[in-house]
Order: C-alpha cells, then structure tokens, then sequence
C-alpha cells in the first residue's frame, strides 16, 4: 500500500511535489476540456481538429499515469518507484516514450497538412480525408508503441533519477544502438518534414505575385495554420531548456544549482503541452463559442456546437465511445455545477451574433456547416439562407 511518512516530508519534497501537481492538474483539465470541446463541435471536425484531439490524448495519457507516480516519489523519497527496472519503473519509462514519440508524429503529420493545404489547394479535398486522418492519427500511436516496445521485452534497464523525478532509459553501451536508434527515428523525420514544409511555404510567401486567389484567402482566414505554428513552437520552446542544459559541460554549472535546474526545466517540458488550451481558446473563435456554450448553456445559433441539452445526450454509451461518455460526463458535470452555483439559467438561451439581440432567435436545427473543399476550412451559413 502506497502510503506517506509526514516525518520524512521536507520543504523541497513539498515544493516538489506541488509543482508536480500543479502540471499535473493543468494537463487534465486543459486535455479533458479541449477533447469535450473539440469533440462537441461539428465545425471542428476537421484534420486539424483530430490532430488536436491526439495531442490532448497523449497529454491526458500523461497526467493520469505517469505524473500521479513522479508526485508519490516526491512526497515518499524512500520509494524511488521500487527500485531500479522494477516493472512499475519500466512500465512508467515506457509510457513516457510512447507520449512523446506520439506527439512528434502528430506533428509530422500536422505539417504535411498545412503544406499540402497551402501549397496543393485544389487537391486538398480529395486527398487529406478524414478517413486518412484517422488512419495517420493511428499509425503514430501504433508505431510509437511498438518503437518503445524493448523496454518492456527486453533487458533493458529504466533507472530512477530523484532530480527528476522520473524513471528513464539507462543510456549505457548495451542500450546505445536501441538509443541512437529512437533518436533516427523520431527525430529524422521530424525535423526533415517541418523544415521541408516550413521552407516550401516561406518559399511561396517571399513571392506573393505568383499566389493563386485560393493562396491568399487561405492565409486571410484559415486560422489552423496560427494555430498549429504557436502549438509546435510552444513544444519546442518548453523542451528547449532541458535539452540545452543537459548538453551543457556539467563543469559549466554549479553542482548545488543542477538537480533544481534539471527539475525545473523538465517539468516545465512537461507542462508546456498545456498551453494548447490557450492556444485554441485565444486564437480560434468556433473554440471560444463552443467553450462558452457548454459552461452557459447559451448557444450561438451560428454555431452548430451541442447546447446542454444535447450535451447531455451525446454522453450516453450508445452514442459515444466509453471514454469519450466519461470525459463528456465529467466536464458536462462541472458545468452544470458552475451554472448552478452562479445562479445562471437553467434554460438555454439562444444568441444572435448581431448588435439586434431582441429579434426572434434561428432554432439551432436551422444550422449546419458547408465545408469549401478548396483549402479544407469550414464556412457556417444557416439553411436557406446562404
């Protein structure tokens, strides 16, 4: 039984452990809440809107099982995840491979997206399905599974490291080809397909004589391109540190100021990946529209996001995956509750976007969405009055 000594608790293991927390609590609920939002909205189902929702996925991954263990191994130092290559140890090195890996490939294929949404507008449509997006979501998670897999299988060695406070891949001769390899792998092609698109893209900009009309109503108001830009240079920024600082000469750094220093930037890394909710919220306006209905029950009538009512419905089993029913009960939960407690209308009201907001509201069955297959965006327009 996993228990707490209140003798062995220090200062530091506290404040360890509640940045650990912090991160942790900021990883759920930026993760639960952009996958209900993400999921609730039609308008949003989108290849864009499916990448997201596999980021928020590894995020959620993450804060459910790997940060709980880090936060027990703070506040009970003697644990130290039962040793090192215990199970508990390797499966949790394991589970932070398949995370990152996941996320990486996520974002190979989130730049092929844009490119090919930039560059080949007219083919767009036709060949960024919905379908394939899927199947590409899948491919990622699967290969990061089986790229991780040697640690499970084999005798590869997972070693505890208190600074922080983390299980991680013994890096020794043995494991230096599977290293190198992972490195090949998840790295190569990354870097390879962003600054190939990122080059081809720039490319095109610096000549916007040449742009076609499609081209330059693309870069006017498809907000995804911001969207993920801000979303891949938040992650690399947030792992920048860590990776700077464990390249650094360790004569180049006072050793008292290190394991802080490791620490500190690691969980940071960690904890970056929680800014895509401001990233999306801040940036995407269908987003803050949906967000702003589930939590009010007020539902703009040219969105075609679910009001509360319906909200309610789509967390039924047969309408939902099991785990997509549980994260919408959880978060239609904590709305109702917020709505209750600030004595808000239990009744949904339906708003207009126009300055006029007395005159008689368009029943949201009225709503759809028209997707323009030039450039794989969405244009909201009311039935029969488009």
């Amino acid at each position: 039984m996993l228990v707490v000594d209140p003798t062995l608790l220090t200062v530091e293991s506290l404040a360890r452990a509640a940045v650990i927390l912090a991160v942790g609590l900021l990883l759920f609920f930026s993760s639960v809440i952009s996958i209900v939002v993400l999921v609730s909205n039609k308008t949003l189902h989108d290849c864009i809107g499916y990448f997201l929702i596999s980021l928020a996925c590894a995020d959620l991954l993450s804060a459910v099982c790997i940060i709980p263990l880090s936060m027990y191994s703070s506040l009970s130092p003697e644990w130290r995840f039962w040793e090192d290559n215990s199970p508990i140890c390797k499966a949790s090195a394991y589970l932070q491979i398949v995370v990152l890996c996941s996320t990486i490939y996520t974002f190979i294929w989130v730049a092929v997206d844009r490119h090919s949404a930039f560059m080949k507008p007219s083919r767009y449509d036709s060949e960024h399905t919905l379908t394939r997006c899927k199947c590409w979501i899948a491919f990622s998670w699967v290969s990061a599974i089986l790229i991780a897999l040697p640690i499970l299988i084999t005798k590869m060695e997972a070693k505890y490291h208190q600074e922080f406070e983390m299980c991680v891949i013994k890096v020794e001769r043995p494991t230096l080809a599977y290293s190198l390899t992972l490195a090949v792998l998840v790295i190569g092609p990354v870097l390879g397909t962003i600054t190939f698109t990122a080059y081809s893209v720039g490319r095109a900009l610096k000549r916007p004589e040449e742009l076609e009309d499609i081209q330059r109503t693309i870069i006017d108001n498809d907000r995804n391109f911001i969207v993920t830009v801000f979303t891949m240079v938040v992650f690399v920024l947030s792992w920048m540190p860590i990776v700077i600082l464990l390249m650094l000469p360790s004569s180049w750094i006072p050793s008292e100021d290190t394991a802080t220093m490791k620490f500190a930037f690691m969980w940071l890394a960690v904890g970056g990946s929680s800014s895509k909710l401001l990233i999306f919220f801040f940036i995407n306006s269908e987003f803050r529209r949906t967000f702003y209905s589930l939590c009010t029950g007020n539902v703009y009538s040219d969105s075609s996001s679910y009001g509360s009512l319906e909200f309610v419905e789509c967390c039924l089993p047969e309408n939902r995956t099991c785990f997509t029913s549980l994260a919408c009960c959880f978060f239609c939960g904590c709305c109702i509750f917020w709505r209750k407690a600030c004595c808000c209308e239990s009744e949904r009201n339906y708003i207009r976007d126009s300055p006029i907001h007395h005159e008689r509201a368009i029943p949201q069955s009225l709503v759809n969405s028209r997707h323009l297959p030039e450039y794989g965006s969405f244009s909201r327009y009311a039935t029969g009055y488009a």
